[in-house]
């Protein structure tokens, strides 16, 4: 999927966040309650209303992770194998919520969202990887290639969960955030511009960098920095801001759960990088607070329909894309956006789609009131995407609970079916090729996979959605003891690795801890038939959690299907425990769908 290598900013504007995510139905609906939200709104945490959001989990190659939990306040559920999620109808704080998911090897993920009756909030997770060590004992601090720098006091670390005080050795892992040189960064983004003053009061957090710092002991338990104490943190400034950068600015801190910054401390401009003390590690920032005002508008095509989860970019006036930093949100599933923006400001406003291409722009221009666009449409030319068509179950009759999951190619969607009618207007780059399936809820059964270039309006006609069944499961015994793990709550998956030049496969079970609960991989590539091997399996049903085979174990493999179908197969024999050599006997069928 290719992301936004997104905008300039100047020094009031760089990284110009936003949550583009929508408010209701209708600006004038009765029902619609505007964000309460004027410049100097004290943030009310307590205040619950209902709401609706979805979208996408990815991992740093924009491939799908599934079965990991995602949690929006304090309501929490799977993605799927297409690394989906939804949450309908939740109570979550009117002031705004945020998307939160974690996975094993990879920083905390957290995007901001303002409520709506069905919004689209697409994450991005961060590969975390160690930048040096430290001694607990006697401080330290570790540099990354790109100059952002993290300094312990000694016998500053506690461990996270308890507040013992930790001794042993420190893991350290920072990134600074610089997507103007890494597009693939934009989803991974944290928060959506909303942050917190010191008197709590609404603001738009105009950053001139970011860091996120996890650090990990010997046994990789989470730690932090412990009562009393300070770290020092230095984040390098954006080149394109550099010669602008005021030399004091504050230090927010995300508040993960609410998608909100925090500002807490002061950062003081040292050579191109801002250095300051904080009392906590998670996503810092350096910015400025600036008034806002609430940016509202529904998106449609030449034709009034909406234009559904797609990118709106907001800059300031005169700033050309590329030569900084900045930030896009999605329209929700009724079109409508809901973006905080800075006050007393003359803006753009650009419909794009995800290559970075703006369709067409409009000027905005705030004061210190809310903006109500109503609804804006311009020419899209060929960007502009209208699929439509009909969907028919095994007895032809029409589906009524069933939905078309695009799946690759950058065209995340997934399409409802109503009746057994699907509609979607919105945008793609131009001539992408995605692949998609038609599922029945009803049945659980579901369409080949099909692959289809979007050039403009396709009318696909009327599709079944009965060709195979649409359920992954994995089923293993181990002495006789079995176990199966079958969607939706637990996801198997196959994954041809890369690069290929073994033809390896791997098999595995999402959404059970630890996440390689039961896994193995064969050779032989995507060939049907007994011409595959394995040499070990992982499990917790072995005492050393892993088993081997003195001679490799041949599996049959019985269906290797395309991305977003079916990989079958099974194999049986013994195997012996890796530790301590006691042998077990071992057989396992699966079906379970190609991730890759």
């Amino acid at each position: 999927m290719t992301l936004f290598r997104l905008l300039t900013v100047t020094l009031c504007f760089s990284l110009l966040m936003l949550s583009l995510n929508s408010c209701h139905k209708g600006f004038s609906d009765e029902n619609y309650q505007p964000d309460p939200h004027p410049n100097d709104t004290i943030v009310d945490y307590i205040s619950r209303s209902r709401a609706s959001v979805q979208g996408f989990v990815l991992d740093e190659n924009n491939l799908p992770v599934a079965g990991v939990q995602v949690w929006a306040d304090n309501n929490a559920t799977t993605t799927d194998q297409y690394g989906f999620y939804q949450f309908n109808n939740v109570l979550l704080p009117t002031s705004g919520s945020a998307i939160r998911v974690s996975r094993t090897g990879y920083y905390n993920a957290s995007r901001g969202f303002s409520l709506t009756d069905n919004g689209f909030v697409e994450v991005k997770l961060m590969k975390r990887t160690v930048t040096g060590t430290i001694s607990a004992g006697t401080g330290g601090s570790v540099t990354t290639a790109d100059g952002a720098r993290v300094e312990l006091p000694a016998q500053g670390v506690v461990v996270a969960a308890t507040g013992v005080a930790y001794t042993g050795t420190v893991a350290v892992s920072a990134k600074w955030i610089n997507p103007s040189a890494d597009p693939g960064l934009m989803a991974a983004m944290p928060g959506d511009a909303r942050g917190l003053n010191k008197d709590n009061k609404l603001r738009f957090t105009s950053s001139l960098g970011m860091l996120v710092v996890e650090l990990h002991g010997d046994a990789d338990q989470l730690l932090q920095i412990a009562s009393g104490k300070e770290a020092t943190i230095t984040i390098p400034i954006i080149s394109s801001l550099q010669s602008r950068a005021p030399a004091n600015v504050s230090l927010w801190s995300l508040d993960e759960k609410n998608g909100f910054w925090k500002e807490e401390f002061t950062a003081t401009k040292t050579g191109n990088s801002y250095t300051g003390k904080v009392s906590h590690f998670s996503f810092w920032e350096a910015a400025t607070g600036l008034p806002v005002v609430m940016l509202r508008a529904r998106v449609v095509n030449t034709a009034a329909q909406p234009l559904v989860n797609t990118p709106v970019i907001v800059t300031p006036t005169g700033v050309p894309w590329m030569a900084g930093y900045g930030r896009f949100g999605y329209t929700d599933a009724a079109g409508y956006i809901n973006a905080v923006v800075p006050a007393s400001s003359n803006l753009v406003l650009d419909v794009a789609t995800r290559c970075a291409t703006s369709l067409y722009s409009i000027p905005v221009t705030t004061t210190t009131a809310d903006v109500d666009l109503g609804d804006i449409q311009g020419n899209q030319g060929q960007g502009a995407v209208t699929l439509q068509g009909t969907v028919v179950n095994c007895a032809n009759n029409p589906v009524t609970d069933g939905y078309i999951q695009f799946y690759d190619g950058g065209f995340n969607h997934r399409i409802p079916i109503y009746n057994g009618s699907f509609s979607f207007s919105g945008t793609a780059c131009v001539n992408t090729t995605t692949s998609y399936v038609v599922v029945d809820r009803t049945t659980s059964r579901q369409s080949q996979p099909q692959t289809i270039t979007l050039t403009g309006q396709h009318n696909l006609g009327t599709l079944s959605a009965c060709a195979v069944s649409s359920i992954a499961t994995l089923t293993y015994e181990i002495d006789g003891v079995s176990y199966t793990a079958s969607e939706p709550s637990l996801q198997p998956a196959g994954y041809l690795l890369t690069p290929t030049s073994s033809d390896w496969t791997q098999i595995l079970i999402h959404g059970i801890s630890p996440d390689r609960d039961f896994s193995f991989q064969f050779n032989g590539g995507t060939a049907i038939g007994s011409a595959h091997y394995i040499t070990e399996v992982f499990c917790k049903g072995f005492a050393g959690e892993r088993a081997i085979v003195t001679v490799p174990l041949s599996i049959n493999i019985t269906e290797y299907g395309n991305v977003g179908g079916f990989i079958s197969g099974s194999f049986s024999g013994q195997m012996f425990d890796f530790v301590s050599g006691v042998p077990y006997n071992v057989n396992c069928q699966f079906r379970v769908r190609r991730n890759n």
